[in-house]
């Protein structure tokens, strides 16, 4: 991160939540590091979940976008995503989240994506986070943060206590609406399901002037979308624009990959995958998608 600051990174080898025999000599490791500094806590989706457990067992603020609070099937019923890690992890451990104390610091999601804003509501009560809102940002809450704030500047200014919600939130209203894909996809989801025809409209004519600039999430909702509601003609646009996608991150090509595969594009989703490996060669998420395409 520069600028002086250490860092400790807490990586699992698999989408295990944290639900490992191995956290107790992360914590300890994450306690003895942060005996000597001020420390805040940060992650997203598992890692937002990492962040807030953290910041409860040491006692320290937490930057967490679009955590879960739970994966157990019998407190989140509702949870349909990542079922394939869920069935490897033998019993989820709710409780861990408020055993040494409440989570502080901030929490941010996006109260229209519905699962994530279910999630983020178990929170409610039993710590001590600051909900901060960032509608139509999808799952991918730290994608919109760091294009319109910065996680990094966010990061920062929640170690030395200067940040602003107020100023985040004229960010987000300065330069979301024009310049986020994932805003105007999700907005253009929601003005369909609300009923909304003005919205809908100035979304849709958004999305065209967006063409060619639409990134691999945006897509993804887009394609989903389209394909829930039986207008697979449209779904199939929007995997064929993912499929001429460059992406710059691993995650990005990857969803750019499996959109091409859905629009039978073959080779154009093994090239995308291979510039996803020159970017992390040893992503072992590409390496099986790649090799189910040979």
């Amino acid at each position: 991160m520069n600028r002086g600051v250490d860092e400790l990174h807490i990586v699992p080898r698999r989408n295990h939540w944290y639900q490992s025999a191995e956290m107790a000599e992360a914590e300890r490791l994450a306690r003895s590091f942060a005996s000597s500094r001020k420390v805040v806590t940060y992650g997203s989706s598992m890692g937002g979940y990492g962040a807030a457990l953290m910041s409860a067992q040491l006692g320290v603020p937490a930057v967490a976008l679009a955590p879960q609070f739970s994966l157990d099937a019998g407190i989140v019923p509702w949870e349909t995503r990542w079922r394939e890690d869920v069935r490897m992890i033998e019993n989820f451990d709710t409780d861990a989240m408020t055993r040494r104390g409440p989570a502080s610091g901030y929490l941010f999601y996006d109260p229209f994506t519905a699962l994530d804003a279910k999630q983020a509501n178990l929170f409610r009560g039993c710590s001590n986070l600051t909900f901060v809102p960032c509608p139509f940002s999808g799952h991918a809450t730290s994608s919109l943060v760091n294009r319109i704030y910065s996680l990094k500047r966010l990061v920062l200014e929640v170690l030395e206590g200067s940040f602003s919600i107020s100023e985040f939130v004229e960010a987000r209203r300065n330069s979301g609406r024009e310049q986020d894909d994932m805003y105007v996809a999700i907005l253009y989801v929601q003005s369909v399901n609300r009923k909304r025809p003005e919205v809908e409209a100035w979304a849709e004519t958004r999305l065209r002037d967006l063409e060619g600039q639409l990134g691999a999430k945006a897509l993804r909702t887009l394609f989903s979308f389209e394909l829930r509601r039986g207008r697979k003609d449209l779904a199939a646009g929007w995997a064929e624009a993912a499929s001429r996608l460059s992406p710059a991150t691993a995650g990005d090509c990857f969803i750019a990959a499996k959109l091409a595969t859905h629009a039978k594009l073959y080779d154009k989703a093994r090239e995308i995958l291979c510039h996803g490996l020159s970017i992390a060669p040893s992503n072992a998420a590409l390496k099986q998608e790649l090799a189910s395409l040979a």
